[in-house]
């Protein structure tokens, strides 16, 4: 079964790019078809009617929201690999960051399992386990959206723009994303998560030291304010008569891209599409109001480009020799399993 599964190996990896070109495709014709671009008189087609609406924003902004909103996901990335790092399974970071940008492409395919397996299997060519794959990575998205729910309930009490519902809804999701990483009940689910990545027989290793604990609490409060500047930028890039946006806008913008990515998460769609443009549309309305529908749309098709060209361009990055011996090295994780 091995022996087989590696002669069609690369058929295979052929298949699951063809796959996400066709999801990361599906998705941005789903944006055409988002209510909000209908031509409220039906003159205009959906592409003409966006263009049109973007044709006053600064691409010097469109290019600076993209860059940060990069830089922001890559502190995520970086503490996948200082976790790695923490259970004695590590991986240099231009190679881990590797694995983290490439994966973001899978969860545009329904269900997380492509998105868990692309970052495990890459992983792998530098001797990481399945296990320490499946686990990290697990608990790295679930702490990454817990730290931003938590940022949102912070951050909604200390902005007078947040009503009480949104900061009900942001003590909801924090809810949510954080019970599965208490200590007592994280080595539960990555055991029933992790067992159908795993051969039989082998153990989980699981994450979660004091040290890696406030490292990742710092690293993707970073990451999510730097998303919240990427908005930041989009907004001022949208609307040319702001020219210095203050800190309290910052902390808006931060508070508006935690609450629509985590509520995204929790909603499960592919990328979080549908979901988060919309709980982000209904928080910039009274800030930028016609506008706010364009913007929620543009920034996903800022992000989701600016993650197709970064993982194009870390794709080349090769893996880094290491004396360490990887007992999953035949095996191949299944990318319909897990979906943390």
């Amino acid at each position: 079964m091995q022996a087989r599964l590696k002669k069609f190996w690369p058929f295979i990896k052929v298949f699951i790019w063809i796959l996400i070109t066709f999801a990361v495709g599906f998705q941005f014709w789903k944006i055409l078809h988002l209510e909000a671009l209908k031509d409220p008189e039906g003159n205009l087609n959906p592409g003409t009617l966006l263009l049109k609406q973007l044709q006053g924003v600064s691409l010097s902004g469109i290019i600076l929201s993209g860059i940060l909103y990069i830089i922001g996901i890559g502190f995520s990335g970086w503490f996948w690999a200082d976790l790695l790092n923490d259970i004695k399974q590590p991986i240099s970071l231009p190679f881990a960051l590797r694995c983290f940008y490439i994966a973001q492409l899978g969860k545009y395919v329904p269900g997380k399992g492509l998105a868990l397996f692309l970052r495990i299997n890459s992983a792998m060519r530098e001797n990481v386990s399945i296990s320490a794959g499946v686990t990290t990575s697990i608990y790295e998205v679930l702490f990454t959206m817990a730290s931003g729910a938590f940022l949102a309930v912070v951050l909604g009490l200390l902005t007078h723009e947040a009503s009480s519902m949104q900061i009900s809804a942001a003590i909801f999701l924090m809810v949510v994303t954080g019970i599965p990483i208490l200590p007592g009940l994280f080595p539960f689910i990555a055991e029933k998560l992790g067992r159908r990545f795993l051969p039989a027989g082998e153990s989980i290793v699981v994450p979660g030291s004091v040290r890696s604990f406030f490292r990742g609490v710092i690293s993707t409060i970073i990451c999510w304010f730097f998303l919240g500047a990427s908005l930041m930028v989009l907004w001022q890039a949208m609307d040319t008569s702001v020219n210095n946006l203050s800190f309290t806008q910052l902390i808006w913008c931060t508070g508006c891209v935690t609450l629509s990515n985590v509520g995204g998460f929790v909603a499960s769609t592919p990328g979080g599409l549908g979901v988060r443009e919309k709980i982000l549309q209904i928080m910039l309305a009274e800030s930028l109001g016609h506008n706010a529908v364009t913007t929620a749309i543009l920034l996903r098709i800022i992000w989701t480009l600016s993650e197709i060209l970064t993982a194009a361009g870390f794709y080349w990055i090769k893996p880094v020799a290491n004396d360490r011996k990887n007992p999953e090295d035949n095996n191949q994780p299944d990318p319909n399993q897990a979906k943390p």
